[in-house]
């Protein structure tokens, strides 16, 4: 369960805003929603992807990323995932 949460959010809130929303989507108040809505799923002890793994916007980057799971490591990710959430947790 601890990897399918980190894979669903946020990508169900973003899949939720395009699909529901009405009017031209404003990336920068969705993005400050988001912040928002991550300290709701920290409250409720979701994992989720933190940022560097949700928003991986240089091609190549996501090309490795991709290339290591499907051949050898399906779990790196959600591995980097947590390094991410224990650094955040160190910072506080």
């Amino acid at each position: 369960m601890h990897k399918r949460e980190m894979q669903l959010f946020p990508r169900m809130e973003a899949l939720s805003e395009i699909t529901w929303s009405i009017h031209k989507i404003n990336e920068q108040d969705f993005l400050e929603r988001k912040d928002q809505f991550m300290s709701i799923l920290d409250v409720l002890g979701i994992n989720y992807a933190e940022r560097e793994i949700a928003e991986i916007l240089d091609r190549k980057q996501r090309a490795k990323i991709t290339y290591a799971w499907y051949n050898f490591d399906q779990d790196l990710e959600l591995r980097r995932n947590e390094e991410l959430k224990e650094q955040k947790l160190g910072s506080h």
